[in-house]
């Protein structure tokens, strides 16, 4: 297809799209007369050849679907080292650890334990406010986001660090057992060990109490603990 150089240094340029942002920006290079799935198979075949992929993922909560750039080359948080400083990279996969391996299913930090976690990188530069700019920066570029004050990691961190994320943690993640996505936001069952995102719950639930489709117990009344909410709620 002709102009898909272009577009390919749009997706390099831009690394995530909303979908609304993905099909305007296919419909400025290609037009509207050619399918969007052509484009996404011609645009994948070709990306392929320096080791990327064009991801589609859908948000654990709303539903909202975001085309994301990822890189399928065994260190992918390497990609992560064109941005930002050694320090800065080092504190992010100090938050990375800390959201994984939280208690509970949380898979979040609170904003005072995430500037916290600078003092585990042990540079006598880099404290709470070189913390606080790094968090920033984070944000902005989509690598986590906050959830009333809860910092999580965001969808483009769960598409592009996808294989990082399972070879890394692979006990603390569980997967939704309905689309297979990294479920850092949802419900967990403690009777059939399933999980599932809040967003799949939603679409297939027809009943107001929140119980496991799978094995029909009430999420409430799974544990002593009322632990069943993965993540920080919606």
């Amino acid at each position: 297809m002709e102009n898909t150089s272009g577009f390919i240094q749009q997706c390099l340029a831009s690394k995530m799209f909303t979908e609304d942002e993905f099909v305007s920006t296919t419909t400025r290079f290609f037009g509207d007369e050619i399918e969007l799935n052509k484009i996404i198979q011609e645009t994948k075949k070709t990306l392929v050849d320096y080791g990327l992929d064009l991801a589609k993922i859908i948000d654990q909560v709303t539903g909202d679907a975001y085309y994301v750039l990822t890189n399928n080359k065994q260190d992918t948080l390497a990609t992560l080292a064109s941005k930002y400083t050694q320090t800065e990279l080092l504190y992010f996969k100090s938050l990375v650890e800390g959201i994984m391996t939280s208690d509970d299913n949380k898979f979040y930090l609170t904003y005072h334990e995430a500037l916290d976690k600078s003092g585990e990188i042990e540079v006598a530069t880099f404290r709470s406010k070189e913390a606080q700019t790094a968090l920033d920066s984070f944000f902005k570029d989509k690598w986590l986001e906050s959830v009333s004050g809860k910092i999580c990691l965001g969808n483009r961190s769960l598409a592009e660090l996808h294989k990082f994320l399972k070879d890394n943690y692979n006990e603390e993640t569980t997967e939704c057992y309905v689309c297979s996505g990294i479920l850092t936001r949802g419900w967990m069952c403690h009777y059939c060990g399933k999980g599932i995102h809040s967003f799949c719950y939603n679409q297939l639930s027809t009943n107001q109490n929140k119980e496991c489709l799978e094995c029909s117990k009430d999420f409430d009344q799974n544990s002593q603990e009322n632990d069943s909410v993965v993540g920080p709620g919606e």
